[in-house]
């Protein structure tokens, strides 16, 4: 069990939670107490609401905005790497090979993908295509598909956009 804090330095620590310059953290740093103990004093001197934490409840609500947009970001990554990779199932290919006894190397190019490069392309546009839609599917807010990055965004436009970014936040797919 810790030592008891002194009368002494919980005035001290009071006096730094009263000035409201610093934070809990800083306090109970600059103090050299745990954060429980300087949270327990201003507890007991001030209540419940000794420390505000609007600031800190406003950096999540942000933090958990960037993340959602990153996300979006993501997901829109992985379906262009899945389109390109689509796109290689019925072009030209080039079959090469190192080998022989003077490890010497041999290119040809062909009119398709061998079978296993074929079937690497097709898995690997399905994986990009599955975690595309599992990104979307984290961020989906409601039954109609539109995501909380995009009602965040039309509460932040006022419930109008430029008609070129109307269907991103409507959560339409354009032709």
């Amino acid at each position: 069990m810790p030592a008891k804090i002194s009368q002494a330095k919980r005035d001290a620590i009071l006096s730094d939670i009263q000035s409201g310059t610093m934070g809990r953290n800083q306090i109970a740093l600059k103090h050299d107490v745990s954060g429980a103990a300087v949270s327990g004093i201003a507890r007991t001197a001030m209540g419940p609401g000794a420390f505000d934490r609007t600031r800190v409840e406003r950096a999540t609500i942000a933090a958990a905005a960037d993340a959602r947009a990153l996300r979006q970001e993501l997901e829109l990554m992985f379906l262009a790497e899945a389109r390109a990779a689509l796109g290689k199932l019925h072009g030209p290919y080039l079959a090469f090979s190192f080998g022989g006894k003077d490890n010497t190397y041999a290119e040809r190019q062909l009119t398709e993908p061998t079978d296993t490069a074929y079937r690497n392309y097709a898995v690997g546009a399905a994986v990009l295509f599955d975690k595309a839609l599992a990104a979307a599917r984290h961020d989906t807010a409601s039954s109609d598909g539109v995501t909380e990055v995009a009602v965040w965004v039309r509460t932040r436009m006022g419930g109008g956009a430029p008609a070129e970014t109307r269907h991103l936040i409507a959560g339409e797919v354009l032709p």
